[in-house]
């Protein structure tokens, strides 16, 4: 039984990695959509 604990816990927790790294993913893309956006905005002063 303790084997299948340890499968199950090691499942959860790439399970967890997984969604943080799609977390971290997204959350990276957000911000480089955000910067991208001030950058144009900063731009747009400029000229």
């Amino acid at each position: 039984m303790a084997n299948q604990n340890a499968l199950t816990e090691a499942s959860v927790r790439a399970q967890m990695q997984a969604a943080l790294n799609e977390f971290t993913i997204k959350s990276m893309e957000a911000l480089a959509k955000a910067i991208k956006s001030m950058a144009k905005a900063v731009a747009d002063l400029v000229t």
